[in-house]
């Protein structure tokens, strides 16, 4: 016996100022199951996940999750619940006083969850209560769209960081021009642009376009900050014809990205880099 929850939407997708619908169904049971309340409860929240490396050096408080939402509704007073009948419930998307509703998103130090919890409090010393959760996704859509900013770029030894200027001589000559259509990406759109190999005075094996989050957590003077990759995508295979413009082009996967965040708290931002392999 257990109970079996439904959103009212197949793709269990909503905005703010949705009026989120499902339905909780008592399954298993061959007959009306005594119980003292049927409770529903819609919540939304932020979760700093700290590692075992910068945990230490935050206080307590500073990895306790946010709550964006919550919501609780009753519905069904005590009595019996018959079963394989569906109960409807209703919300409305709505962000806590002095909160503000984020996009739900899966990082590695940094998640942002909604989900529903649906709880049968069955009647009896022993009976246990029955629950059942299930997770939806929230989308805010922006409410100005940033103007489109083109950036041209051009890789070359003496323009790599974090390389000593001793071991730039060591490293191939090669040349790489290339131009991203907008650095101001909708995450509905994908990421475009174009590269083209200049010259390389040695074999090219794979150029690759990385997308990668930079998930930060504040707490004070206190900042732990890592970059983690979502995905790996191969633009050129082997050693590409010189002068010849490949292009990029990169669906943002959805979860593990989210419109860049900003907090006194948390950051949650975006990079990509493009990576060529030498033979």
């Amino acid at each position: 016996m257990d109970l079996e929850l439904k959103m009212g939407r197949a793709d269990k997708t909503y905005k703010p100022g949705d009026r989120v619908t499902g339905t909780v169904t008592l399954k298993g049971a061959t007959a009306p199951v005594s119980h003292t309340g049927l409770f529903l409860k819609g919540s939304g929240m932020v979760r700093p996940q700290l590692d075992s490396r910068t945990t230490g050096a935050f206080d307590s408080g500073s990895s306790r999750p946010v709550q964006l939402m919550e919501t609780s509704i009753e519905m069904a007073q005590s009595g019996k619940l018959p079963p394989d009948v569906p109960i409807p419930f209703e919300f409305i998307l709505a962000a806590l006083p002095g909160r503000t509703l984020t996009d739900t998103y899966k990082g590695v130090y940094v998640s942002v969850r909604f989900a529903v919890q649906a709880t049968l409090s069955c009647s009896g010393f022993f009976a246990k209560p029955l629950e059942k959760e299930i997770e939806f996704v929230v989308e805010c859509p922006c409410s100005e769209i940033p103007p489109k900013v083109s950036v041209d770029f051009e890789i070359k030894p003496e323009s790599l960081e974090n390389v000593k200027k001793t071991s730039i001589e060591s490293i191939p000559k090669f040349s790489i021009r290339g131009k991203l259509r907008s650095i101001n990406c909708p995450l509905n759109a994908p990421f475009t642009g174009e590269l083209t190999v200049v010259e390389s005075a040695t074999r090219i094996r794979s150029i690759e376009l990385q997308l990668v989050r930079v998930e930060t957590i504040i707490s004070g003077s206190q900042v732990a900050k890592e970059s983690t990759e979502i995905q790996n995508l191969q633009v050129g295979d082997g050693n590409v014809c010189k002068n010849l413009a490949i292009r990029l082009y990169m669906v943002f996967p959805r979860v593990f990205t989210c419109p860049t965040i900003i907090t006194d708290s948390f950051r949650v931002e975006f990079e990509v880099n493009i990576i060529v392999v030498f033979e």
